[in-house]
C-alpha cells in the first residue's frame, strides 16, 4: 500500500529545458517517497473490455487507479500552467511523465564550430530576432556546452517548429555583456546543397548547444 507523504514539497518545473534533468531526478525521488514511482515507470495493467475480474483483482485495480490519479495530480501540481495545458490529454501518470520527457529531454541544436567562437563566454540575457518577433532568453556561456535556458522552449513553440525544420543563426552583436542574434527558419527540409554543407561540418567538428 502507498505510504503517506512525509510533507516534503513537490519540486516545481517552469519549462527551462536546462533545468529539466535536475527536476526530473528530484521529481522521481518525490514520487518514490510517496510509493508511486512504479506508476510513472511502468504504469499499471488495465483489464481488457470483456475481462471479468475476481474480487482480489478488482480491489487491486481500484487501488492502482487511485494511486495513478494521485501520481498524475502530483506531476501536474509540479508544472507551470502552460506545460500542464500541453499534457492535459494524458489520462495516466506514465503518459504524462513520458510526454514531458519527450518535450524536454535530449533536444539539441547543432552549430558549426566557428559559430561557438563568436558566442560570449559569460552568462547573460540574449536577444533573438525571428520573423519580426523579438525574444529575450537566458544564454549560458560559462558552461562546458554553451546553451540557451529559459525562453528557448517558448521560442520553439511560438514559431511552431517541428522535426525537419532548420535554423540559421546570424550573429548581429556578441560580447561579454550582449548577445544579439537573428534567426532564419527553413521549413521542413534544407536545400540539398546546404544539407550537404551541414553534414560536412558536423562530420568535421560540432558544438552542441542544448535548449
Amino acid at each position: 500500500m502507498v505510504g503517506s507523504s512525509s510533507g516534503s514539497r513537490v519540486p516545481t518545473f517552469s519549462g527551462d529545458a536546462a533545468a529539466f534533468p535536475n527536476w526530473s531526478i528530484r521529481m522521481k525521488r518525490h514520487l518514490c517517497s510517496e510509493g508511486l514511482s512504479n506508476l510513472v515507470e511502468e504504469g499499471y495493467k488495465k483489464p481488457q473490455p470483456a475481462e471479468i475480474l475476481g474480487a482480489a483483482a478488482m480491489k487491486e485495480l481500484k487501488l492502482d487507479m487511485v494511486n495513478d490519479a494521485k501520481a498524475l495530480s502530483l506531476i501536474r501540481s509540479a508544472l507551470s500552467p502552460n506545460i500542464v495545458l500541453r499534457i492535459s490529454s494524458a489520462t495516466s501518470a506514465k503518459e504524462a511523465w513520458d510526454t514531458i520527457h519527450t518535450m524536454f529531454q535530449n533536444k539539441t541544436t547543432i552549430f558549426p564550430n566557428r559559430v561557438e567562437s563568436l558566442l560570449p563566454w559569460t552568462n547573460l540575457q540574449a536577444t533573438v530576432r525571428c520573423s519580426g518577433k523579438i525574444h529575450k532568453m537566458h544564454f549560458y556561456g560559462q558552461r562546458k556546452q554553451k546553451g540557451f535556458g529559459a525562453g528557448w522552449r517558448q521560442f520553439l513553440d511560438h514559431h511552431n517548429l517541428v522535426e525537419g525544420d532548420a535554423l540559421v543563426f546570424e550573429v548581429l552583436e556578441s560580447n561579454d555583456s550582449k548577445l544579439d542574434l537573428n534567426v532564419h527558419i527553413l521549413r521542413s527540409a534544407l536545400p540539398p546543397d546546404l544539407e550537404e554543407e551541414v553534414k560536412r561540418r558536423r562530420a568535421e567538428s560540432k558544438v552542441i548547444i542544448k535548449n
